[in-house]
């Protein structure tokens, strides 16, 4: 997440004068500059989404574009007459500004770490989806049953629905058609109609985290009308 960065936060250095007191000799805080980014995803349902119904929720992603900082130093403590009592041997200014695109390379570099720990949560949550997934397939069809708290809307998107079909959907949006099968296949017509459908369809990709891009199940139900 960019808000949970090392080099976010702030110090705060204290100074002892020469008659005891303690002052607060310089500070600094940095904050994040962020935008938020909405994303549309299909609902999941334990690993899968309910296309045909076109639930989807947004998702907010938190972009990372800069920093600010800001900050101070006591430079000198004088008394009510004036005459200096304490003076700093550093005679820095006030530091106040933002920090955004002359600084990419500073936050390309604070962000390695962030990617890192991105990419373990990438491949813990694609092997656990590829897991989902290797279960969904291999039940039976007779025994397969949506699950999760999203399990009663499938099954009312599922409902009067000739024809069913489940598959994968790969990290470009295109269905796999080796992975397809029929939840319930319908008339003969309707169901060439609707793997035809399913073959020309592009799906929204899933992206938990930016750049991670994983597999889903989906399942399809399709209600054919044919012309007389």
């Amino acid at each position: 997440s960019p808000l949970r960065r090392p080099e976010i936060g702030g110090t705060v250095q204290f100074t002892r004068l020469p008659a005891g007191a303690w002052i607060i000799g310089d500070w600094q805080v940095r904050v994040p500059l962020v935008t938020l980014r909405e994303r549309r995803s299909p609902t999941a349902i334990a690993g899968m989404s309910v296309e045909a119904t076109s639930a989807s929720e947004i998702r907010v992603d938190t972009i990372l574009t800069g920093f600010r900082t800001e900050g101070g130093q006591i430079l000198d403590v004088r008394d009510q007459h004036g005459s200096v009592l304490w003076a700093s041997d550093r005679a820095e200014p006030v530091v106040s500004g933002v920090v955004t695109s002359p600084v990419r390379d500073t936050i390309a570099a604070a962000m390695l770490l962030d990617r890192a720990q991105s990419a373990v949560e990438c491949r813990a949550r694609r092997e656990g989806r590829e897991r989902d997934i290797a279960v969904a397939l291999s039940t039976p069809v007779q025994q397969w049953q949506p699950s999760g708290v999203d399990s009663a809307p499938t099954m009312r998107a599922m409902r009067g629905a000739p024809t069913v079909l489940q598959a994968v959907v790969d990290t470009s949006g295109s269905a796999q058609m080796a992975s397809v099968r029929a939840l319930r296949r319908g008339p003969a017509v309707a169901f060439s109609m609707a793997v035809d459908a399913l073959r020309a369809a592009t799906f929204p990709v899933d992206e938990p985290l930016p750049g991670c891009r994983i597999r889903r199940l989906i399942v399809m139900p399709y209600r054919v009308r044919l012309e007389r």
